[in-house]
């Protein structure tokens, strides 16, 4: 009788053991689900987070590899005004796409006039310098209007030079070969408009007034007059301006 009393104690044990371990399983279970879906949750929101981050202009960086494309391009030097236009898009695009894309067609353009330029396809570079001239530099506008006063296109040369003017890209250099241009096309005024703009930041206009006495001396009446006129488009009243007035009007009238 004990041998079978002690084997139903042992069974009777075995079976709360049974029982106390599947009760510990289902409650080690219940907290999962949640933490798995608190997991995902997390996630998820880390996702959102950063898309909204990157929206909000956060994911350009100075050196990243985005503000580094440009330097990845031949034609782009680190110290060039196009880098610097990129560069500078870049960091106002605050990652925006649609500034992204901008940006592109921006590389594209200037892409574009760097082989019209090269290959001299005057009709494309004329296209490209009008349309888009916030992308030159006033070294661009000053090859390009050098190629088209080569070629002796009166007409191109205003069109590019008015819109270099209203671009603020014409420098002193540019100004006074300019005026030069348009002295020699007796385009007086054109060639008064920028010798005004030279002077007013370069030189005095009695220097108009000397070389078109030189020239007076030496019996170059029209050169003499011409550059005279100049004189009188930029310089104010006074003894000496009178005075050049009045041989302008000598001279003009056939008399030395």
């Amino acid at each position: 009788m004990s041998l079978i009393h002690e084997a139903l104690e042992k069974a009777k044990k075995n079976t709360k053991n049974v029982e106390v371990k599947r009760i510990y399983e289902k409650r080690s279970w219940r907290g999962k689900p949640i933490f798995l879906s608190l997991m995902i949750f997390l996630i998820l929101a880390w996702i959102v987070t950063t898309a909204i981050w990157f929206k909000m202009g956060f994911g350009i960086k100075k050196g990243s590899a985005s503000s580094k494309m440009a330097l990845s391009i031949p034609y782009f030097s680190k110290d060039s005004a196009y880098t610097t236009l990129i560069v500078d898009t870049l960091h106002s695009s605050r990652g925006d796409v649609q500034n992204s894309s901008t940006l592109l067609d921006s590389v594209r353009f200037l892409e574009s006039f760097k082989m019209a330029l090269s290959s001299g396809n005057t009709e494309l570079l004329r296209e490209l310098t009008l349309n888009n001239p916030r992308l030159l530099s006033s070294s661009d506008f000053r090859k390009v209007l050098k190629i088209f006063m080569t070629l002796d296109d009166l007409q191109v040369v205003k069109e590019i030079s008015a819109k270099a003017d209203e671009s603020g890209k014409l420098n002193a250099d540019i100004l006074l070969e300019l005026a030069k241009y348009f002295e020699e096309k007796d385009e007086i005024a054109s060639a008064s408009y920028y010798r005004r703009s030279y002077f007013a930041g370069n030189a005095d206009p009695v220097l108009l007034a000397k070389a078109g006495s030189l020239y007076d001396k030496r019996g170059l009446k029209d050169s003499a007059v011409k550059y005279y006129r100049i004189y009188l488009n930029l310089a104010d009243t006074g003894e000496l301006f009178f005075s050049i007035e009045r041989r302008v009007n000598y001279l003009a009238n056939g008399q030395r």
